[in-house]
């Protein structure tokens, strides 16, 4: 897409599911331009392909097995990519959203960046000269266990680090907006959260008013699981006192105990308010990090 890789001003619904009307345009655009290139790619094989074919039953081309074998992958290769026109998962996802697919799908991680070199075999070979320009790199952002195949343009706009929400077509790799929303898994945040409970709370996470004398929440209000979608933390608090925390299969087993308003968990304490539909932990430090009841979707 044209103009910027990650559009600010397209958020709002793309954290709704949705897409932003120049978006979808965009993608449009996109869709039907390797449309196009795929069916002359395609055209100009079939065409070689028969030459191929032609010179090998006619004897023209001296030996006949190479180039009938040839002409075959040829010829196939080029009805294929006819019959497809050119797009694959990504760019058949593309044209559905030009022709009114809206939906996003959000994929949520942290953030890491890789770039590399392409055809090293191709260098060592010979078969094309060292030192990639900058078109002949491959470069992928990694989020959480997805990986995303991006231009220069989206690589550069990308942030550093951190947790991010990354805006996808459904049933593709196709990335249509970056959000960071949370520091990377190295960053210090000074709270007590990041050392009881493994994770950086996000610095855009406001500290939640002290509950008030007398509003200690009931146990077992608290027990159950609970979930963090920011960052994606899972917080599982059983009635026997075993508590497990993490994200994925990163799980830390402890013990919970709940004195008032104040929650005892993997050695750290942490002030507890319950909101309709929400709890909240707060560290020493001010520090806090909101779930909500249930896990992530499966």
């Amino acid at each position: 897409m044209s103009g910027d890789p990650f559009p600010v001003s397209a958020l709002d619904a793309n954290r709704r599911g949705r897409l932003a009307p120049e978006q979808r345009h965009a993608l449009g655009r996109a869709a039907r331009q390797t449309a196009r290139t795929g069916v002359r790619v395609g055209l100009i094989l079939i065409v070689f392909g028969a030459l191929l074919l032609f010179g090998a039953l006619t004897g023209r081309t001296g030996s006949v097995a190479g180039p009938l074998a040839l002409g075959v992958v040829l010829v196939a290769g080029g009805v294929a990519l006819l019959r497809a026109r050119g797009l694959g998962r990504g760019g058949r996802a593309s044209e559905r959203a030009g022709a009114g697919d809206d939906r996003v799908e959000t994929v949520r991680g942290y953030l890491r960046r890789q770039d590399s070199a392409r055809g090293v075999a191709d260098q060592a070979l010979g078969l094309r000269p060292s030192g990639s320009p900058d078109d002949e790199r491959d470069r992928y952002l990694h989020v959480g266990d997805r990986r995303f195949a991006v231009n220069e343009e989206q690589f550069r706009a990308a942030p550093a680090d951190g947790f991010v929400h990354a805006y996808v077509l459904p049933g593709s790799d196709v990335l249509v907006n970056l959000e960071r929303v949370g520091p990377g898994p190295g960053e210090v945040v000074g709270s007590a959260i990041a050392s009881g409970l493994g994770v950086p709370a996000p610095p855009s996470a406001p500290p939640s008013a002290p509950p008030q004398p007398g509003s200690a929440p009931d146990r077992q209000a608290v027990v159950g699981r609970w979930w963090n979608p920011e960052i994606g933390l899972v917080l599982d608090l059983r009635a026997d006192g075993a508590a497990l925390s993490g994200r994925g299969r990163a799980v830390a087993p402890s013990r919970w105990q709940l004195l008032g308003d104040v929650l005892e968990c993997g050695g750290e304490r942490f002030r507890v308010s319950l909101g309709p539909g929400r709890l909240v932990l707060t560290d020493e430090d001010g520090g806090s990090l909101t779930f909500q009841p249930g896990g992530p979707p499966s």
